[in-house]
């Protein structure tokens, strides 16, 4: 059994929408049939069968509403974190662009968060120097305090 990469897995798809059978893709791509045989009910379970409509003719495709839906629950799931992963997944025949504007159009308008750590090396020192300051403060001293969110 051959593992497939996306880009191999995007021309078997390909060549299945433009209707060649699995040992005709097999040897269009030099790869073994059994492989390509299991690749393709795969992406058919994924994608749907869809061998029957002509898919890409020079002009980006829209996504149609059920398409839109499919991509949302992927997205709010958590299986599919980015537009880009999204399209790799479930619609390998439509621009990742497009995916995005329709993710877009219906509210989803997604940023990977910059990773960085809670507390800067700075904010760090600076909490040290206030613990150890007043580290055996007593609950009395402690009850002549004042907390608040506001500068004085």
């Amino acid at each position: 059994m051959v593992a497939f990469s996306m880009f191999q897995s995007a021309q078997i798809w390909i060549h299945h929408t433009n209707g060649l059978a699995g040992q005709a893709i097999a040897r269009e791509l030099n790869l073994p049939a059994l492989s390509v045989a299991y690749e393709l009910r795969r992406l058919k379970e994924v994608n749907g069968d869809i061998t029957s409509k002509r898919l890409y003719c020079g002009r980006k495709l829209l996504m149609s509403p059920s398409k839109v839906l499919r991509a949302k629950r992927s997205i709010n799931s958590g299986l599919t974190p980015t537009a880009a992963a999204c399209q790799r997944l479930h619609f390998l025949t439509i621009d990742c662009q497009r995916v995005g504007e329709a993710l877009c159009r219906i509210g989803l308008k997604g940023r990977r968060r910059k990773k960085r750590p809670l507390l800067s090396r700075l904010h760090w020192w600076k909490w040290m120097k206030w613990y150890r300051r007043y580290a055996d403060y007593t609950s009395d001293n402690w009850a002549s305090v004042i907390f608040s969110d506001e500068t004085m």
